[in-house]
């Protein structure tokens, strides 16, 4: 099977001339300091004290009037704003834009058409290269899959038959390293966040009984996501969502014309099957609750939501174990 990915290939090494490099002691212009002016990558490894392979931090320098030679380490995200300009320099300059051609590219199409593509959640707390090659295992498709990392915490996975794919789609949802992924049929138009859909089972408590029908589940189902099917015998409702967005553990169902309650409202619980990993402060997936940046401004929230998961009690955090 032919995988094909794209490979920056970085391979052969720079020069970098710093400014320092033309200045003297007393700031004037002149060749003292010309032996560090030139400086490899691997002397500014030790300079910066950094590896500076592709895409890690490296060391470059900024002149200012009071220190020529001030060395300041930034990564590469640092440096390129959000909108591609350079951040350095007394004008920002735009990105480049290429257009190309259009050509047919159909048979390229065509030639991923069984391929699955994924995203962890949390990819600071997920290893994508172990992943790629223990997923297929679990799933028992060893010699039928092959998984590539794409970076950036993504990664694709090549099927033969299209029946495996169906049959891996119906383990949904999936976690490694106790954080959730996000596993998607590739499609050559796409979201910026693409892939972030994920896949789960969510039962409803405390529903009335009067109202346990499919159109009371698909209500609830379609406000948190994209409802694929009901199961009213064990309450469950499968819902496609956005990884992006926070999960919602409890909401108020309207039950608008109903006569069991005066209010014409009740609360309702909701429990994530296979769900592992989420943060306990804002329930973001993305994220633990130390580094939620919200930590700092909630309190009895977070302290109800930990003893709760602590005691073994909670309903609506509960999670089955499993793939």
């Amino acid at each position: 099977m032919i995988q094909r990915r794209w490979n920056p290939g970085i391979d052969r090494e720079f020069q970098i001339d710093t400014i320092s490099a033309h200045y003297n002691q007393d700031g004037k212009f002149g060749n003292q300091g010309r032996n560090r002016g030139r400086r490899s990558v691997s002397d500014l490894r030790g300079f910066s004290g950094e590896s500076l392979q592709f895409g890690n931090r490296f060391a470059i320098s900024i002149f200012t009037k009071s220190n020529p030679s001030q060395t300041e380490v930034m990564s590469q995200s640092q440096l390129i704003g959000s909108s591609g300009d350079i951040k350095n320099g007394e004008g920002a300059r735009k990105r480049l834009k290429i257009l190309v051609p259009h050509f047919n590219n159909s048979d390229l199409i065509k030639g991923y058409s069984k391929t699955l593509i994924g995203r962890c959640m949390n990819p600071a707390e997920q290893n994508v290269k172990f992943l790629v090659g223990t997923l297929p295992k679990i799933w028992g498709l060893e010699e039928k899959v092959v998984g590539t990392d794409l970076g950036l915490g993504r990664f694709q996975f090549g099927f033969d038959a299209e029946e495996d794919i169906e049959t891996v789609l119906k383990m949904q949802p999936f976690h490694f390293d106790c954080w959730m992924i996000s596993l998607v049929r590739w499609q050559p138009r796409k979201s910026k966040n693409y892939p972030s859909e994920i896949t789960f089972w969510i039962k409803v408590l405390e529903v009335p009984l009067v109202f346990w029908e499919a159109p009371t589940f698909r209500s609830i189902g379609d406000a948190i996501g994209v409802t694929k099917e009901v199961d009213l015998d064990y309450g469950r409702v499968q819902v496609v969502v956005d990884g992006y967005k926070e999960l919602t553990f409890e909401t108020t169902v309207d039950f608008k014309g109903g006569e069991y309650y005066e209010e014409e409202e009740a609360p309702v619980s909701l429990r994530y099957e296979k769900l592992f990993g989420f943060c306990k402060t804002c329930f973001s997936l993305c994220h633990k609750m130390e580094k939620c940046p919200l930590t700092t401004v909630t309190t009895e929230k977070t302290v109800e939501i930990r003893d709760d998961a602590e005691c073994g009690l909670s309903d609506r955090f509960a999670a089955t174990k499993g793939w």
